[in-house]
């Protein structure tokens, strides 16, 4: 119950807002199936996580324009931002050893992710 009066009172983002993203996502030819229900696939994901450094760069400011009164302080979403930044990083680098096309790994593969996590 708690959950639908939370729920009730959280808005959407903003149309603009959700337009900017998708542009951005155009940007670097990350496009939404529609197939997918206008979902990202494998490929759109994986480019995601590979670009991360420089997709989520612009994204903050898109972020920082939501107006929305209970919009989260500007330091809150730019150290969000930075963590899913960090994050798609990081799975990028874990699934780029894991899934390597040629032979199996080598030890300084297990070494780069144990350091990693």
């Amino acid at each position: 119950m708690l959950c639908q009066k939370l729920r009730q009172k959280k808005g959407k983002f903003d149309t603009p807002t959700v337009a900017s993203i998708e542009s951005l996502f155009e940007d670097y030819n990350i496009c939404p199936a529609s197939y997918y229900g206008g979902k990202l696939n494998g490929v759109d994901c994986r480019e995601v996580l590979g670009r991360a450094s420089e997709l989520f760069q612009p994204l903050l400011p898109i972020m920082l324009t939501i107006p929305n009164i209970d919009r989260a302080p500007a330091e809150i979403i730019e150290s969000v931002t930075n963590l899913h930044r960090d994050i798609c990083i990081t799975l990028d680098l874990i699934s780029s050893k894991m899934r390597m096309k040629h032979g199996a790994q080598r030890e300084s593969d297990y070494d780069i992710l144990s350091k990693v996590l």
